[in-house]
């Protein structure tokens, strides 16, 4: 089950949070740069939402993903951003992965918003977003200044 963790948690779990999103920043960040610091301030202020995965059957973390919006100012389309997503199990079972699709898109139509969208690399990710319906085509192209 995928759960919203509350500014208290967030707080609580900070170290393990900390980890998981410096370890999977977007490519749009330079992560050698970020001041987590700035990271926790915006989960604190709603900015960023942090999420965990929790197995029913063993009640622990398996993977921790955080959440912001990307609007789109010329057209008003507003968006879902996974952040960030990492899994701290060596596996992760189906029913997590289908438990937190579900909760992400309720949570996504409640918030007004298109779609859910994301940046990966990984193979697995992207042969989920399909599985679920999604498309994982476009290319990112980044160069440095």
């Amino acid at each position: 089950m995928l759960v919203q963790l509350l500014p208290d948690q967030v707080a609580k779990y900070w170290e393990q949070i900390k980890y998981a999103v410096h370890m999977s920043f977007p490519p749009t960040v330079e992560k050698e740069e970020v001041d987590m610091n700035k990271v926790l301030e915006n989960l604190l202020g709603g900015n960023l939402v942090a999420w965990a995965s929790v197995d029913r059957e063993t009640k622990k973390i398996v993977a921790i993903v955080t959440t912001t919006f990307l609007e789109d100012v010329c057209s008003g389309t507003r968006n879902l951003l996974i952040y960030s997503l990492f899994g701290i199990a060596d596996r992760i079972g189906k029913k997590n992965w289908t438990d937190g699709y579900e909760t992400l898109m309720k949570y996504a139509k409640s918030k007004g918003c298109k779609k859910i969208v994301a940046f990966t690399r990984v193979d697995v990710i992207k042969k989920l977003a399909v599985h679920y319906g999604g498309e994982a085509d476009n290319t990112l192209i980044a160069i440095n200044v």
